[in-house]
């Protein structure tokens, strides 16, 4: 997530065009299980969606990217607070401070955050449904509270009569919009701007379903009265 470079996107899969179309022509065309060829169709049965379109309010005015390969999360992290305008957090060493490399994970990322910013509430929810999830997420946007949301990733292979789809790791996003067909995340960010990745949700659904990992959102509750916000 986030990177400015995209040799370390397309490294995880993250080459937003390449794998969304090869990914959604996999989960058009059947239930791609991980490692093996595309076969029956999936389609969920009397699927609500997003009942309406969320956005965040101002995500286009900030643009974080990520200096360290292995950094998504303190960078998502870091987003976060920046959007939310929190105060007493030191954001220019904020990547460096929490990026424990192969060891990150929410949980991780979070517990040394915790340690510094005690008065930061981070929350960490995993979800076995997936529209669960999508309602969630929404639901958060919807209070203009920004989240992360970690997201399997796939890799594909043409063979012969389909597409072999595998498991190739996740990338931790803020979603920034959702509605009843899609849902918004900034994937990347450069002196250009935020890079944003759009998917539909049936194949968020898909990858939540068909891709190991992937089930959890984070983001900073601000019932704490310590947390000075400016907006």
């Amino acid at each position: 997530m986030f990177s400015s470079f995209t040799d370390s996107l397309n490294d995880f899969g993250c080459d937003s065009a390449r794998e969304s179309k090869r990914v959604t022509r996999a989960f058009r065309n059947g239930d791609s299980r991980s490692g093996r060829k595309a076969k029956s169709g999936y389609r969920p049965q009397n699927v609500v969606m997003v009942q309406t379109m969320v956005e965040l309010s101002h995500w286009k005015n900030v643009v974080v990217p990520q200096r360290h390969e292995t950094g998504c999360i303190p960078t998502g992290l870091e987003w976060v607070v920046r959007y939310l305008g929190i105060t007493g957090v030191a954001l220019d060493t904020f990547q460096e401070d929490f990026d424990l490399r192969q060891a990150n994970n929410f949980s991780s990322v979070t517990r040394k955050v915790r340690l510094r910013y005690p008065q930061i509430n981070i929350r960490i929810q995993s979800f076995q449904q997936e529209l669960e999830k999508v309602r969630t997420v929404a639901g958060l946007l919807e209070r203009d509270n920004p989240c992360l949301i970690s997201l399997a990733l796939a890799e594909t292979q043409r063979i012969p009569g389909g597409i072999l789809v595998s498991h190739k790791g996740w990338h931790i996003m803020p979603v920034v919009y959702v509605d009843d067909q899609k849902i918004k995340m900034i994937h990347s960010a450069n002196e250009s701007g935020n890079q944003v990745w759009e998917l539909p949700i049936m194949e968020i659904i898909w990858r939540h379903s068909n891709l190991e990992g992937g089930k959890d959102i984070a983001w900073i509750e601000e019932q704490r009265p310590q947390v000075q916000r400016i907006r």
